[in-house]
């Protein structure tokens, strides 16, 4: 009986393939990291979430046989690298921010009039390399300040400095004036006034 492993060494969140044969057995068993019958020969995809030992015995007319296999979790232990933070599409009310990761990571924004924030976005938690996240029921002509952060399936996290901006001020008038009476007066060869009126 043949086992291996490709790849041994691991780390979370990634996957090894067991490949296995056998020369004149009848039937093959799992146990350890994995369980049940097996073909005589084949192969498996397998995402351990510990360091993990899988055991394949067989047996035919000849008697029977195992072979093992370890695969190896390495913990990673090195965070997100944030980049590119920009706040955008700013209103009275809310804002975009975005950021990119070198990692596949989830998402969160706490936000605030000063740098105690205060408020967060709920955590988003589908693991991406760019990240957009919106924040809403803000107070016009304020500054806020915000910081970004982000999670890999590791578990690393890693938050950003602090930003800023400011949203504009509030304005229910969102209607064109209206011009009317426009008129040429005080005509010369050389120049004319020019006038009209708004509603």
């Amino acid at each position: 009986v043949t086992l291996s492993a490709n790849p041994t060494n691991i780390t979370s969140g990634q996957s090894s393939t067991l490949t296995w044969s056998s020369t004149n057995a009848d039937s093959c068993t799992a146990s350890g990291g994995w369980t049940g019958a097996k073909t005589t020969s084949g192969s498996q995809t397998v995402n351990p979430t510990a360091t993990t030992t899988y055991t394949l015995s067989c047996t035919g007319t000849g008697g029977s046989a195992s072979q093992s296999a370890t695969i190896t979790l390495t913990t990673e232990t090195t965070p997100p690298t944030i980049t590119s933070v920009a706040s955008s599409s700013i209103t009275s009310s809310s804002a975009a921010i975005t950021w990119t990761t070198n990692e596949a990571s989830d998402s969160q924004v706490d936000y605030g009039t000063t740098t105690a924030y205060g408020s967060e976005t709920q955590e988003r938690q589908i693991l991406t390399n760019s990240h957009s996240e919106t924040i809403a029921d803000l107070i016009p002509n304020t500054i806020y300040h915000f910081i970004v952060t982000s999670m890999d399936a590791s578990g690393n996290i890693a938050t950003s400095q602090d930003f800023t901006f400011t949203t504009p001020s509030s304005s229910s008038d969102t209607v064109a004036p209206v011009i009317s009476n426009v008129e040429a007066i005080e005509i010369t060869a050389s120049s004319a006034r020019i006038t009209w009126t708004t509603d």
